[in-house]
């Protein structure tokens, strides 16, 4: 359930606390688990499209509604599509499936004027491909905004493609709920166990 010492080097490395990190299974666990715990029935999350294919299964898994898709990361069109039925706003960057990145300097601006309600969730499962000098710092606009949350996995450029590995970077409040809502690994676990011992 709390891979303490994963955790722990993440933390190191990206410079956080260890309770800022959540581990989950695969990114896209982890956005399920944020998810889960940010939204209600009618809420809306708001993302690209076309964008990560996962957004809109997840989005209809946790009961929340999303807005009429548009084209690319128009920052001003976000920020204008969000209502007070909002409650998350997924920017992924480098953009999946398209590779398009995000200037730090115009997401940050955009951030600045949403509201302290909505958490920005900052997808950044393919940052470690990105060269672009002026592309978007996650960490620093996670440690300037208490409403940002970060996204990566290792799967990708850490070549752990059998080792679906994902994690969180998250504030306190948000980062205690996330653990409320993992999935208990020791559960399923024990339900394999079990089906294998009784199939023989």
């Amino acid at each position: 359930m709390g891979p303490v010492e994963l955790r722990n080097w993440i933390a190191v490395t990206l410079g956080t606390a260890a309770e800022q990190i959540n581990v989950g299974p695969r990114s896209v666990g982890v956005l399920q688990q944020i998810l889960a715990a940010t939204c209600e029935p009618n809420n809306e999350v708001i993302f690209a499209r076309r964008s990560f294919e996962a957004y809109p299964i997840f989005v209809t898994l946790t009961g929340a509604v999303p807005l009429s898709p548009y084209e690319g990361h128009d920052l001003a069109a976000v920020r204008d599509a969000f209502t007070e039925r909002t409650r998350v706003g997924i920017v992924c960057s480098p953009n999946n499936p398209t590779g398009a990145t995000d200037d730090n300097e115009s997401l940050s601006t955009s951030i600045a004027s949403v509201p302290s309600y909505i958490l920005v969730v900052i997808d950044e499962d393919y940052v470690e491909y990105v060269d672009e000098v002026d592309h978007v710092n996650g960490i620093t606009l996670f440690r300037s905004y208490p409403n940002v949350c970060l996204l990566r996995k290792f799967s990708k450029a850490h070549g752990l493609a059998a080792l679906r590995v994902g994690y969180a970077v998250a504030h306190p409040n948000l980062a205690n709920a996330l653990r409320k809502v993992a999935l208990p690994a020791g559960c399923a676990w024990t339900r394999i166990r079990h089906a294998a011992q009784s199939s023989g």
